[in-house]
């Protein structure tokens, strides 16, 4: 992972933004992506949320806090977002017609060195690979993270 310098987080729902948050917190830059400016106004409250609890019991500084947060980009422009995509994690919705839709698309929108990952807990993602012309470089398994309430 050392050569990896930027996440984009395709969904930035109930395991996109932990996602963009953990990746942020470990020193990515990272790219949150969502089709509706609701839903990142929605996870940019709970990022904010979890980090400000972590730091009222002690897990991480304030200058810590701050410094994760700085790092994630909200947008809406999911093409601009994962041009320079280094890592690009998909959690959206478990619709395996709309992730092989998405999936195309990244394939078009983003640099051909890119890792593409999916987070799924029950979709079969073989077919997900990377179909278009550039390298195929996927996680085929799935990534599969847990959400610790």
């Amino acid at each position: 992972m050392e050569d990896i310098k930027k996440v984009a987080v395709v969904g930035a729902g109930i395991m996109g933004h932990g996602i963009s948050q953990v990746c942020a917190q470990a020193g990515y830059e990272v790219s949150m992506i969502e089709i509706e400016r609701e839903a990142l106004q929605t996870a940019l409250s709970k990022i904010k949320y979890n980090l400000e609890t972590l730091v009222k019991n002690h897990v991480i500084t304030e200058g810590q806090a701050a410094r994760a947060l700085s790092r994630i980009k909200w947008t809406l422009d999911r093409s601009e977002a994962v041009r320079d995509a280094d890592f690009i994690i998909e959690a959206i919705k478990e619709d395996m017609d709309l992730k092989k839709q998405v999936f195309k698309e990244l394939d078009e929108e983003c640099p051909e060195h890119a890792i593409f990952a999916t987070n799924t807990s029950r979709l079969a993602s073989p077919s997900l690979q990377r179909k278009g012309k550039k390298s195929l470089l996927v996680c085929t398994g799935g990534i599969h993270l847990t959400l610790c309430l």
